[in-house]
């Protein structure tokens, strides 16, 4: 909250809402995403935010990610229409059309009863933007702590 409130005195606005979902673990076929998935990863990123404003990702983005997750401990996985990215405490990014079955997957894997999953498009506020017009086709963008 403090982040945010600091931001607030530049202008920028609280952005890129998620939500927080707890699934119960089940058993589920669920495999590991390498660097020639990303353009079905980044298929579902495009439709799933579709009608959201959200950044782009190019395909260095998603490789750099992927490594990413590996080596702080993490885990990219995949089904046939989700992915998640996560840490052994809980998924990050969940996406696609049978998230929730991957997500239970996940936690299955993890041999945890239960996970909790971020997605896009909740009441809670992910990141900030300062816009430079209304409509949100420019703007200053940058993670923080990631």
């Amino acid at each position: 909250k403090g982040l945010f409130d600091f931001y607030a005195r530049f202008g920028y606005k609280s952005a890129f809402y998620i939500n927080n979902t707890e699934y119960t673990a089940k058993s589920g076929e669920i495999k590991i995403v390498d660097k020639s998935d990303i353009p079905f990863l980044n298929h579902i990123y495009e439709t799933e935010l579709s009608a959201l404003p959200h950044p782009s990702r190019t395909p260095c983005y998603w490789e750099e990610q992927i490594k990413m997750f590996r080596a702080l401990g993490g885990y990219v996985y995949k089904t046939n229409s989700s992915y998640a990215f996560g840490y052994p405490d809980g998924i990050q990014e969940l996406m696609g059309k049978d998230k929730n079955v991957l997500a239970a997957a996940v936690a299955n894997k993890l041999n945890l009863e239960k996970i909790v999953a971020s997605q896009p498009n909740g009441d809670t506020p992910l990141g900030v933007v300062k816009l430079y017009d209304k409509d949100f086709k420019n703007m200053y963008f940058n993670l923080m702590y990631n």
